[in-house]
């Protein structure tokens, strides 16, 4: 937000909200926060919860006590009489009625905490206990994107005080939310499940590929608890069993994915019917994979590759999401960053003939299990240090090949393996997609502006790089304690390194771009839409860009050499990157018509190495599939 209050994140046809970045560094301020605004003289209760946290980061326990108090003594008759209203926790359009049950309950829970901070173990277990008997439907929204259960929390918390003495559990607790962590009943009877001794593979590397079961029941106990066939150890926990009486696996299964609670998302999702085998797996698998339990995740996701290989799930943009493979990169992912479990995954693969468009009825499935292998300690450390180099340890003369002779390259190294280089070090993008946006101008009727010219207030400072403030409360008024920052110094502070922009008329201010560079060592994404939105092509909204059609090809190829030769030489390039999501088809072809779009694709990316061969090309698409 700028000095006038007038700067802020607008959305439109250019596709998904852009992020503003100091909208995100608020968020990361407040971990509880509340929509709600009460009337009277008493402060909203997500004001007081949020003073109570910011005193406990602040180590200020009594401040924070009295903080969560103060919520407390104002809301807890309300909060009496939603929670009396409840047999279960309320579904999600009606979270917002029990705002005063949520805030006391979270009241309690920080006070608790707080006592545990300064070694009040009694006053600790008593607000705890206080959150289960009285608020037990009471929750907090954790912003990294789900509702964290405040009489769950509550309870790991009093496990914990009972198994360790008072000075161990003040050591031990921070004020920092951990996971409900999962123990299972079954781990199954081979660590690595021997496929071959309870049914048979046929068709290996064909698309006829299937494994046929010959013993249910062995195959089910070498499997080991929530992995195909195995289902009945589930069911047969007492743990599952508790919980289930408890209540706690009521609901959707999949709002089960994004809680800390492991456990019951673990029996929920091993336990349910009415899901695709593969995806019911691979979510369990993942599920494990939370809990720390690699070597049975590592089981489940081979379950996939071996049963389900051509199972297909979707994503939000109802594009396919492929299972079998993405449970390969699980697995091989797993094995590398764990080699103390001496697992390699060997000869698997699941290649998707037709995969790269939105239509599941032409997919081949080509499939090979390959197999799960012990390798040794000594060998999975090898992979795993071959496999993740860590800066400075680069060395272009061992090299397979070089691309690129300025600053900017690609190196092939000895493992195979693509490395991007600036200057003499290894480069990890971490990177914004940056475009500010003054409040009531959109794409959709043609008024964004140029921001990297907006100097609203005449003073010389480029607004939103220079002027922008974080509004801490929200207010919309810039208060005595938020100074101006601006988003290039915030972009700093928070470790970014690099800014996506395109160059379509909207960023045209140079010099602004080489104060980012040289001031703030961040570098530059210069993008082109090639014709995503209709943007470059010629062609109408309503028609859509057409990949195949000869004049707007000519058009769209003219733009992408205009950006090159008008930034080649600035020093603040990292690449150039092609596209915006345009494989989903907003206004143009791409998903209907892949080939041409591809094809076009290559053409434009030969054209730029012409132009620049010292820059790398990317592409930008929706989902890592294509």
């Amino acid at each position: 937000m700028s000095k006038d209050g007038k700067w802020k994140v607008e959305s439109g046809k250019w596709g998904r909200p852009v992020l503003f970045l100091f909208f995100t560094v608020y968020f990361l301020l407040s971990t509880f926060h509340s929509p709600l605004s009460l009337a009277g003289e008493s402060r909203p209760t997500n004001e007081l919860i949020t003073a109570a946290r910011q005193a406990m980061d602040q180590q200020q326990f009594d401040q924070a006590i009295q903080t969560a108090q103060q919520c407390i003594d104002q809301h807890q008759d309300q909060a009496r009489v939603e929670q009396s209203a409840l047999t279960n926790f309320p579904s999600v359009d009606e979270r917002h009625r029990y705002q005063a049950l949520n805030d006391v309950g979270t009241s309690y829970f920080l006070q608790g905490e707080a006592y545990l901070k300064q070694g009040k173990i009694d006053q600790a277990a008593q607000a705890f206990r206080m959150v289960i008997e009285q608020y037990p439907y009471s929750q907090w929204w954790d912003p990294r994107g789900w509702y964290v259960k405040a009489a769950e929390e509550s309870q790991y918390k009093l496990e914990r005080l009972e198994n360790k003495t008072a000075a161990a559990g003040v050591e031990s607790v921070r004020f920092v939310k951990e996971p409900v962590r999962l123990s299972l009943l079954d781990y199954g009877k081979e660590p690595i499940v021997e496929y071959s001794k309870y049914g048979e593979f046929k068709n290996v590397g064909t698309s006829d590929y299937q494994y046929q079961i010959r013993d249910p029941k062995g195959l089910a106990e070498a499997a080991g608890e929530g992995i195909f066939p195995n289902t009945r150890s589930v069911l047969e926990d007492p743990e599952y069993q508790r919980l289930e009486a408890q209540k706690r696996l009521e609901g959707d299964h999949w709002e089960f994915l994004h809680t800390d609670d492991l456990a019951a998302a673990f029996y929920k999702w091993a336990s349910i019917k009415n899901e695709d085998r593969g995806i019911k797996l691979f979510n369990t698998a993942e599920i494990l994979e939370k809990s720390g339990l690699f070597e049975h995740a590592i089981k489940a996701y081979y379950a996939i590759v071996v049963h389900f290989p051509n199972s297909i799930g979707w994503t939000y943009w109802n594009s396919p999401w492929y299972v079998g493979p993405a449970a390969i990169d699980k697995i091989t992912y797993l094995c590398r960053v764990h080699p103390e479990l001496g697992l390699a995954l060997e000869g698997s693969g699941i290649r998707v003939m037709n995969g790269f468009d939105a239509d599941i009825n032409n997919d081949v499935f080509i499939t090979d299990p390959g197999r799960l292998a012990r390798i040794g300690l000594e060998e999975a450390a090898r992979r795993a240090i071959v496999s993740y180099r860590p800066h400075g340890e680069v060395r272009e003369s061992e090299a397979r090949q070089v691309l690129g002779n300025g600053k900017v390259r690609l190196i092939q190294l000895a493992d195979g393996h693509w490395q991007l280089m600036v200057g003499a070090m290894p480069f990890l993008i971490k990177a914004v997609a940056y475009t500010p946006s003054k409040v009531g101008q959109s794409p959709d009727n043609g008024t964004l502006e140029d921001w990297s010219n907006a100097d609203e207030n005449k003073n010389g400072l480029i607004d939103a790089p220079y002027e922008s403030w974080v509004d801490k409360n929200r207010n919309g008024i810039q208060d005595a304690d938020e100074p101006v920052i601006g988003d290039f110094q915030l972009l700093k502070e928070m470790g970014a390194n690099t800014l996506r922009i395109y160059h379509h008329g909207l960023v045209v201010n140079k010099k602004l771009l080489r104060e980012l560079h040289d001031k703030y060592g961040l570098y530059v994404i210069m993008g082109n839409f090639l014709g995503a939105y209709t943007v470059g092509s010629g062609a109408s909204w309503y028609e859509g860009t057409d990949y195949s059609h000869p004049d707007q090809r000519q058009k769209m190829l003219e733009d992408v050499e205009k950006m090159v030769l008008e930034y080649k030489d600035e020093p603040y390039v990292l690449l150039w990157m092609l596209g915006n999501e345009n494989n989903y088809g907003v206004a143009n072809s791409a998903k209907k018509f892949p080939e041409p779009y591809y094809e076009f694709v290559n053409q434009a990316a030969k054209r730029i190495k012409e132009l620049d061969p010292d820059h790398p090309v990317a592409i930008c698409n929706g989902d890592v599939l294509y």
